[in-house]
């Protein structure tokens, strides 16, 4: 983001390009928006920073946030069109040499490829897209290359639905807080931390992290192979390539899969034997 126009990207219409800001609470457009940067410049500017950085201390990372789940085009004479800011993005991403030292935002593929580690990663698909069955695309692809950790899960609508999907999905969990109370946040630009209580979420993470911490310790060393859902869709499963297999059931009643009998928004996991 910039706060002068000379330095913003423009859209089609030779104009400064634009983000425009929303209220949470009503979702509707809210007063106020930030200059887009150039990419080209932007780029630049993360790479000058990581190149002094990286000089004086090589044993630090890096963290991108919105460069890796937005991507934009600048109509400028001497701009960037979308694969050519992704080729930027990617460049000045490459100052940190280790891939185990890069993290990003988002999981969109230009950088999300390139990472150690990328969090905010999509569990589900959107709801008004037309599909059949949503499918892991990047855990399964990437595992054991990159670590995708989920949205924050105490920041979700449904928490136990979004904890199943992570599971489901071999995402690892991710959660948000704050110290204090959210109370604090109303009516900022932070007011999306709403239920970021440490003190409220301390034992449900807690919780959560423990349960998942056995299937991790299962599946230590190998990488997801195969996932499917139910033709009703309300449970699916994820199998691993030594044989364990983790069952969600998303239904209102206990179910019986694999054999197992899974409570209701709950998960179960069986081992089977690998031929």
């Amino acid at each position: 983001m910039s706060s002068g126009i000379s330095r913003a990207a423009q859209g089609v219409m030779g104009l400064p390009a634009y983000l425009p800001r929303y209220d949470l609470e009503t979702n509707l457009r809210a007063a106020g928006s930030d200059l887009l940067l150039a990419p080209a410049l932007a780029a630049d500017r993360l790479s000058r920073a990581l190149d002094r950085t990286m000089r004086d201390r090589e044993d630090l990372g890096v963290s991108v946030q919105s460069v890796g789940e937005s991507l934009y085009s600048d109509y400028n004479a001497a701009g960037s069109m979308r694969p050519r800011a992704a080729s930027l993005w990617q460049g000045a991403f490459s100052a940190v040499p280790e891939r185990e030292r890069r993290m990003s935002t988002g999981g969109n593929l230009y950088l999300a490829a390139a990472s150690g580690s990328v969090s905010d990663v999509a569990t589900t698909s959107a709801p008004y897209v037309l599909i059949d069955t949503p499918v892991p695309f990047l855990q399964l692809t990437f595992s054991g290359l990159t670590t995708f950790y989920s949205k924050p899960i105490n920041l979700s609508s449904n928490p136990t639905r979004s904890l199943l999907n992570a599971i489901e999905t071999g995402t690892m969990l991710h959660f948000a807080f704050i110290a204090e109370s959210p109370e604090i946040l109303r009516g900022t630009e932070l007011d999306w931390l709403y239920s970021a209580s440490y003190d409220a979420w301390r034992e449900d993470c807690l919780d959560a992290q423990t349960r998942y911490r056995t299937l991790l310790d299962l599946a230590e060393g190998t990488r997801p192979v195969d996932h499917g859902r139910t033709e009703d869709g309300t449970a699916g499963w994820l199998v691993y390539e030594n044989g364990l297999t983790v069952l969600v059931n998303y239904g209102a009643a206990s179910r019986i899969l694999e054999g197992v009998t899974v409570p209701p928004m709950d998960f179960a996991y069986v081992m089977r034997e690998v031929d």
